[in-house]
């Protein structure tokens, strides 16, 4: 029979047989995740969303000023990584009825501030785009001609002429379209309520086919 001197002796030496990374973790604030959105945001604006975090906070002064002022690269990565937008506790609950319960409700807050905030001019256009995702999600697509060739498909509404988004709508296959009715036509009349009633003009890649919805 084994003591429990020899259970910790043996826990020891299991222990000492493996390496630890480095990590660190401290408390964040309000102040702080509003200045990491804004730095997403600038970035977003300057299109340097895909250059390196190393780039970006340079010290030799070919980076950005505005984002190593804000925080330090460490803390940047370390709050991105850590970044959650909903109650995991009732994640589970939300998926049964929604496959975005994971980020619907920060999701459709976002897009309703779009819709809201933002007037677009006289033409607009209805596209798809896929943004690059390899993780564990039930309706990744797989695009071959598109950059990032795996990814999630989001059906866009933007102004033709500024290029910014007014609306739109994650693809997550089975539900995404009511029966009878081709995904683009679907993903259409979900985005154009915004704007219906404008006398604007949209442009689609796939002619969709409004059938009885025509007005």
């Amino acid at each position: 029979m084994h003591t429990p001197e020899h259970h910790v002796e043996s826990y020891l030496n299991v222990k000492t047989s493996y390496t630890s990374k480095p990590g660190f973790l401290y408390n964040t604030s309000v102040t702080e995740i509003h200045a990491l959105i804004r730095i997403l945001l600038f970035l977003g604006a300057t299109k340097s969303s895909k250059e390196s975090t190393a780039s970006i906070w340079e010290k030799d002064g070919t980076g950005k000023p505005i984002c190593i002022a804000a925080m330090s690269q460490k803390c940047f990565l370390f709050l991105v990584y850590c970044l959650c937008f909903d109650d995991s506790t009732k994640r589970a609950q939300r998926r049964v009825n929604d496959k975005l319960g994971s980020i619907c409700n920060i999701y459709d807050k976002f897009v309703i501030a779009c819709e809201t905030n933002y007037t677009p001019g006289t033409r607009c256009t209805v596209d798809e785009s896929l943004h690059g995702f390899r993780g564990v999600c039930s309706f990744k697509q797989y695009i071959p001609h598109k950059s990032s060739k795996h990814g999630i498909k989001v059906y866009v509404l933007a102004d033709s002429k500024t290029f910014y988004f007014v609306s739109s709508k994650i693809y997550t296959r089975a539900g995404t379209h009511a029966p009878g009715l081709p995904v683009p036509t679907q993903a259409v009349l979900d985005l154009v309520p915004s704007i219906l009633g404008t006398s604007r003009n949209i442009t689609t890649d796939n002619v969709p086919n409004f059938g009885e919805h025509k007005k």
